[in-house]
């Protein structure tokens, strides 16, 4: 398989992250929360914003992109992705990537 991916020529490809409006929780989220915060998360539930999206970037970051990325590297490739209409800034998404990219500028008004 990474000889035949090699051959191909171009970069591995993500389309753009398509869960702009879907709610970011696993079984193992709170637990998650006070590793990467250093606070429990259960009693503020109502009242963070925050730290509760930065805790969603470093994981589709440290769970996601990362082994992603070291993967299509692995096999030769280079990673191209789409890192916009998620909930988080883009920008970071395009600066741990090989080949960011975009497609419009006409989407609802906001840059990420």
């Amino acid at each position: 398989m990474r000889s035949a991916l090699a051959k191909s020529g171009g970069p591995m490809f993500e389309d753009s992250l398509e869960f702009k409006y879907t709610q970011y929780w696993t079984l193992n989220f709170l637990n998650e929360f006070k590793s990467r915060r250093g606070y429990d998360l259960s009693p503020f539930i109502l009242y963070i914003t925050n730290d509760f999206y930065q805790t969603v970037l470093n994981l589709y970051v440290d769970c996601r992109l990362k082994p992603l990325q070291k993967w299509v590297n692995w096999l030769g490739l280079k990673l191209r992705l789409q890192p916009y209409t998620a909930s988080f800034d883009s920008s970071i998404i395009s600066s741990l990537v090989d080949v960011p990219e975009g497609e419009s500028l006409g989407f609802d008004g906001t840059p990420d």
